[in-house]
């Protein structure tokens, strides 16, 4: 209770004075407004849908490779000795303890793609 009082009351103060900092210099809200931003016309945004998109990808794509991994791999996963540098003997992985991993991984390596190739978009 004391840290989260510290907090606002510190915080409070911070915004108190920048609001005054903010009005001295003429910055504010009003008729006379300085260094605003241009007006973006929103004919040219891109669909709100291409925002959600990448997460949507994200989750279906987890789901499927969760499903398809084990399948394209089996069971067990073998690297073979000169593969791996210094490893003397094959090193076998149980696929089912690394699966999650592997759809995560792909799943977001291809969110990323996505939003690489629409991001762009002009």
């Amino acid at each position: 209770m004391i840290g989260s009082l510290f907090i606002i009351v510190v915080v409070l103060t911070f915004l108190e004075w920048r609001r005054r900092s903010a009005m001295a210099t003429g910055e504010g809200y009003g008729t006379s407004l300085v260094n605003e931003p241009e007006y973006i016309e929103s004919a040219h945004l891109p669909n709100p849908v291409l925002a959600i998109a990448p997460l949507i990808l994200v989750g279906v794509a987890n789901f499927a490779l969760t499903k398809w991994i084990p399948t394209w791999y089996g069971a067990n996963y073998t690297v073979r000795p000169e593969v791996l540098p210094g490893v003397h003997a094959p090193v076998t992985t149980a696929v089912k303890t690394v699966v999650a991993i592997w759809a995560v991984e792909g799943a977001l390596l291809l969110g990323i793609v996505l939003v690489l190739l629409t991001a762009f978009h002009a």
